[in-house]
């Protein structure tokens, strides 16, 4: 994690790299980025370091591009910071509703210190049912609380990842401005992918509140400590013409809640669209089918979520099975570069067809790590995922029982894991006219191209294919084309244990440091003289942090 130590002037003692070339090459090493954070009030007011800076490590799911940018060290500029929970209370078997409880739902503010460096935090808590679409009072006040706040709102979301899209769905309904949020995440769903990419697990903490709020304090300066980096959001925008059907009490069916929440709308001759933000991932085929017949008999236990997904993923690939991906889809098209267009037939039968904006997938699957590129794509060999690119990779699957095989080894180890194949890694921008692509060439969006009617092979009287954006199942009706935008940047939280050391391991380093500061400017740096003393204190430190934090 510690990488070096920095003047109190300012002026970096350990080596820099002359060029942005170098420093990007630097940056990536064998665990990914680094980047500089301040320390304002984390050591305490006593220490010279307080206001100095400390080069960190993150985890390889961060990209050297979303480490740069200018609000990443602003999280702790602050001596008050402004914290909301947006609770999903039927999570995690109704466990988030203990924010509810314990704050309210009504957005009263609880002042929280967090030390006695003078620090402390607003703590809102709003429940996500409450209100209208688009109309809720805990994002209206977020709105409000963004124009007149001098820092970053920080945004928690206790919930599953189907709740973090609905979570920032409502805050561009509500005409929250992204750029002065960051967006952090308590896992409390059945996969969490979104969590498990960021870096705040599968899990939520053992206990949320604690006597006298002491596990919630302990939470808090988790997420308001964390690293902020650059994280995409894209547009997913489905148009069929036989409309569109989601699960309500286990059946299928359209309400006038679906169109608010889900961005539908009627188009000419009876036609269908929709549009909605996503933020992990999208898929159809197969495996989709048995996703939805999941959430027609979702249980309350995590536990019998996962056994109820298996049963389900069986009975569905055997018995009665989704249409093949190849049967019902003409062609995708994607950019390769900002000059040209390649249009694939998916490289033969393919039965699931995944846009991954983040590395897990399906509860801890790695499709885009675990796969191997198609025939024709060897420049996909090597290359990797990283949060805040730009990019999405593109993963096909030639059987559903495959994608279930990658989706099992989530759980545990399986043979046959990693038969998808690597289709693309490409940017997907807005749509633009042909005359000004002529003019200024951009990335276009990918484009799913669907099969007539007539050319199709559904499986069913009226053109159902399965879809899922983010965990959330539908079904779309003889759909005539998938678009898919990179719509617009928004900041989160990465959370990075080497980082986040607890009050005592700080203690350690901060007289480390101190020590070292206070000596003789003629005398060698510690990792001059003796390299080992340097790691055996960051050892130190991450120990420290593990066993205190499992206390």
């Amino acid at each position: 994690g510690l990488s070096g130590v920095v003047q109190p002037g300012g002026d970096s003692l350990g080596p820099r790299a002359e060029s942005e070339e170098a420093c990007d090459e630097a940056r990536v090493g064998s665990l990914g980025a680094r980047h500089t954070v301040e320390f304002c009030g984390l050591l305490g007011a006593k220490s010279p370091l307080a206001a100095g800076m400390v080069d960190v490590g993150t985890s390889f799911a961060s990209s050297p591009k979303s480490l740069k940018t200018p609000v990443a060290g602003a999280v702790a500029c602050a001596k008050c910071f402004q914290v909301c929970i947006f609770v999903n209370r039927s999570s995690g078997g109704g466990r988030a509703g203990e924010y509810l409880a314990a704050l309210g739902s009504d957005g009263r503010c609880s002042k929280i210190q967090l030390g006695n460096g003078g620090l402390e935090a607003d703590l809102r808590a709003f429940d996500m049912r409450d209100g209208r679409p688009g109309q809720k009072p805990g994002f209206l006040l977020l709105k409000s609380m963004c124009e007149e706040a001098e820092s970053l709102v920080h945004v928690m979301v206790a919930g599953g990842d189907g709740t973090v899209m609905w979570a920032i769905s409502e805050m561009v309904a509500a005409g929250v401005d992204l750029i002065k949020v960051v967006v952090g995440h308590i896992p409390f769903g059945t996969g969490n992918d979104f969590s498990r990419s960021t870096g705040w697990g599968a899990m939520p903490p053992a206990e949320l509140i604690g006597v006298n709020w002491q596990f919630l304090r302990r939470d808090i300066r988790r997420w308001i400590f964390s690293d902020v980096v650059d994280f995409d959001l894209w547009e997913v925008d489905v148009i069929a013409s036989g409309g569109f059907a989601f699960i309500h009490d286990g059946h299928r069916g359209l309400t006038e809640s679906d169109k608010a929440q889900h961005g539908l709308q009627q188009l000419d001759e009876g036609r269908w669209q929709m549009k909605k933000p996503m933020v992990n991932y999208f898929s159809l085929g197969q495996c989709c089918r048995a996703g939805l017949g999941f959430e027609k008999r979702r249980t309350g236990s995590r536990l019998g979520n996962n056994l109820r997904y298996g049963y389900e993923g069986l009975k569905k690939l055997t018995l009665r099975p989704a249409p093949l991906v190849s049967d019902v889809v003409e062609e995708l098209c994607f950019s390769t570069s900002r000059e040209e267009v390649r249009s694939t037939n998916l490289g033969g039968q393919s039965a699931e067809l995944l846009f991954l904006n983040v590395p897990s997938f399906a509860g801890g699957a790695y499709p885009w790590e675990w796969s191997k590129p198609a025939s024709g794509s060897d420049e996909l060999k090597d290359s990797c995922q990283f949060l805040g690119d730009g990019r999405l990779e593109v993963v096909s699957y030639s059987s559903g029982f495959r994608a279930g095989l990658d989706a099992a080894n989530s759980k545990m180890w399986t043979p046959g894991r990693g038969a998808g194949r690597r289709i693309a890694s490409a940017e997907g921008s807005r749509y633009l006219p042909c005359c000004c692509l002529r003019a200024a060439p951009s990335p276009r969006p990918f484009r799913i191209g669907f099969k007539s009617p007539q050319e199709a092979r559904y499986r069913s009287r009226d053109g159902r294919v399965y879809f899922q954006v983010d965990g959330e199942y539908f079904v779309a009706h003889c759909p005539e084309q998938v678009m898919i935008r990179h719509w617009r940047p928004a900041c989160l939280l990465f959370f990075s244990l080497a980082r986040l050391m607890s009050r005592s391991s700080r203690w350690i380093f901060a007289r480390y440091a101190n020590e070292q500061l206070s000596a003789s400017p003629v005398s060698r740096q510690p990792w001059q003289q003796e390299q080992h003393c340097w790691c055996s204190c960051s050892a130190c430190s991450v120990l420290a942090s593990v066993w205190l934090s499992s206390r």
